[in-house]
């Protein structure tokens, strides 16, 4: 046995030695030997055959939830993946942990919930936890040949900016020729091959001819009845179908390489669709995935006992829990950083009682929303309750059923239930998910979920310091990790003051006795509790927009050189209080990126939209001029570029 970074790996001497007959060519079969201790320890050469190693193949589709004939949907068009779940094990709730790309897959690579590394932004950069590592490198230094084809997408980056070589490597290859057919001969593969053309930009792609009848689709009662909705829903399923042709050419693949006996294969989408209220919604609707794996008869042992074929799961599985199965299944046990719970294989764990889900920044808009399920019930915290679930994302309204939406909801047209997703939110909002399966009827508020709500916050708390949730601190701090400004460490150190500094605001806004705490926060509080406790003071806003005391604190926070200012200068804006030209003042300064650090800028001009009523056409100007380009920064940098263009 060969121990590296606390995981164990068999090693595969036999199959070398038994490939030679007893008695001879000793000498040979100890190098062989050798070459593969140096494989498992430095990535050196290639490991020799070993039959007895599954292959895994994930085959992934982009921006599609469980709309699949086999998940019971009757305008979907699925025959190959329908005849796949025949023989496959189909996962009832399986959730992305995130309802956006970036973050989601964040978290499918390292085991880990991209929040706990200071990752969930959308998108964002931040070293790779020490501690923390990309589950397919050890795979490769266990002699697996790793190829991903090809999109990668994680917020991590190499604290020296520079990608991993050698042994330490993620992929083998990655790139959209990327193949399981280019490993040595007999070497066992991990291979992603990922599907673009379903993906929220093809949902507008015109021209397009129409297969699927937009009349014959029942829209969700959150959506306006309008042409434009419908289009682009048809348009969604004539792209998966094409989707399940791209699909059976893979396993036909597999297939005609003589693989599929032994070869475990994964399909899943990576969050739901790219329909409005699906992608980006820390809901259900956001977070949810079709989910099927197969396993080939001739690796179904006493590990995988819970697999039975076209059997249907009512185990709870997400993202976070992707990378300790693939690992359990090939007999390597999950890398102590990991969060998720394998649920196949030799290191197979009790299924969770609860899915985890986040919302933080999408693109060029600040939010932060948490969410939980169990089997039946659904249930959010957001934080930021002023910001609305359909905040303006400019990548999000280029889809023309968003645009109409908004469309009628601005002219007083939709009814209560289409408004919601344009409207300041709930600060907690619980569903039941059995009787109201689109999450329209929130019941925070009824007395008989009072022992399911207690429930959920409880398990929100553990959870958030189990796995040192950082996505309760505002992201300019993140942004410091890059530099000598702080440390994860630092941030977990800091931790349980600032959750109760994020519960304080929103859970316990309408609690009149809580009122002194936050502004006790707003005078004496760390970073992260000063920003809360702002968000606390406008949501206390009937209470305490006339308290002398809450107001001169944030007046004094306003004047500070941090993002502090911002969220002051925000505050104070919206309870109409302190000098509204000063404060526009400095936002525009902060605004501008070569006075402070990127995401602060992206926070500030989030601030000047919003109270864009205030601003004069010489600010409006100003804005205009602002930089768009940042120094030294390689992700998202269009996000102050989308912000500077909608004034």
């Amino acid at each position: 046995m060969l121990n590296i970074q606390n995981t164990t790996y068999k090693l595969p001497v036999n199959t070398i030695l038994k490939q030679s007959e007893p008695g001879k060519n000793t000498i040979a079969c100890a190098l062989a030997a050798i070459s593969v201790l140096l494989v498992m320890a430095f990535g050196i050469g290639v490991c020799q055959a070993d039959e007895n190693r599954p292959n895994i193949l994930w085959l992934t589709a982009e921006d599609i939830g469980p709309e699949l004939g086999c998940y019971g949907d009757a305008i979907a068009n699925t025959p190959s993946i329908d005849q796949f779940a025949k023989s496959a094990m189909r996962y009832k709730t399986a959730w992305s942990n995130y309802p956006v790309c970036a973050p989601a897959r964040t978290t499918i690579i390292t085991g880990a919930y991209a929040c706990s590394g200071a990752a969930g932004n959308m998108r964002s950069e931040v070293p790779l936890p020490q501690n923390r590592v990309m589950f397919p490198t050890i795979l490769r230094r266990a002699g697996y040949y790793c190829t991903n084809n090809s999109k990668e997408d994680y917020n991590y980056i190499p604290a020296n900016g520079k990608r991993a070589q050698g042994a330490d490597a993620i992929w083998d290859e990655s790139s959209n020729k990327a193949h399981y057919k280019n490993r040595a001969p007999g070497q066992p593969f991990f291979a992603v091959f990922n599907y673009t053309k379903t993906h929220e930009s093809k949902i507008r792609k015109r021209p397009h001819t129409a297969v699927t009848d937009p009349s014959s689709l029942t829209l969700p009662p959150f959506w306006p009845d309008a042409p434009e909705i419908r289009t682009d829903l048809g348009q969604y399923y004539d792209n998966i179908v094409e989707m399940d042709r791209w699909f059976k050419q893979k396993l036909n693949e597999l297939k005609q390489e003589g693989l599929d006996d032994n070869t475990i294969v994964f399909f899943y989408g990576d969050h739901g669709s790219g329909m409005p209220r699906f992608k980006r919604y820390a809901g259900d609707t956001g977070y949810r995935v079709a989910m099927l794996v197969h396993l080939p008869s001739a690796l179904r042992n006493k590990d995988n006992s819970n697999f039975f074929p076209g059997g249907v799961s009512d185990r709870l599985v997400s993202f976070v829990d992707l990378a300790p199965t693939v690992l359990s299944l090939v007999g390597i046990k999950p890398h102590d950083s990991m969060q998720g719970n394998a649920w196949f294989g030799k290191y197979q764990t009790p299924a969770p009682e609860l899915l985890y889900g986040f919302r933080e920044r999408m693109d060029e808009r600040i939010d932060l929303s948490h969410c939980i399920r169990g089997q039946r019930f659904q249930y959010t915290v957001n934080y930021l309750p002023h910001l609305p679930a359909g905040q303006k994302l400019i990548y999000q309204r280029k889809t023309p059923s968003t645009v109409k939406w908004m469309e009628l909801f601005e002219s007083g047209v939709t009814n209560d239930v289409q408004s919601q997703f344009w409207k300041p939110k709930r600060c907690e909002e619980i569903y039941d998910l059995a009787t109201d399966p689109w999450a329209i009827n929130n019941l925070i508020d009824a007395p008989e979920m009072s022992e399911q709500i207690a429930m959920f916050r409880e398990a929100h708390r553990q959870q958030t310091m189990r796995i040192q949730d950082l996505s309760f601190f505002p992201e300019p701090m993140v942004v410091g990790l890059k530099g000598a400004k702080t440390s994860i460490g630092k941030l977990q150190e800091m931790l349980p003051a600032t959750f109760e500094a994020a519960q304080l605001a929103a859970i316990r806004a309408n609690d009149a006795t809580s009122d002194k705490k936050v502004i006790a926060l707003l005078q004496n509080g760390s970073l992260g509790e000063q920003a809360w406790a702002l968000a606390g003071l406008r949501l206390r806003k009937q209470r305490l927009s006339d308290d002398a005391e809450a107001i001169a604190a944030a007046e004094r926070l306003s004047q500070q050189k941090s993002f502090v200012a911002v969220d002051a200068a925000d505050c104070l804006l919206a309870l109409e209080k302190g000098d509204q030209r000063k404060l526009i003042e400095q936002l525009l300064r902060s605004g501008d990126a070569r006075n402070t650090d990127y995401i602060t800028s992206v926070r500030a001009l989030n601030v000047l939209d919003r109270h864009r009523r205030l601003l004069s056409a010489e600010h409006i100007e100003t804005i205009k001029k602002l930089p768009t380009e940042v120094e030294g920064r390689k992700r998202g940098t269009d996000d102050i570029e989308k912000l500077i263009s909608i004034f």
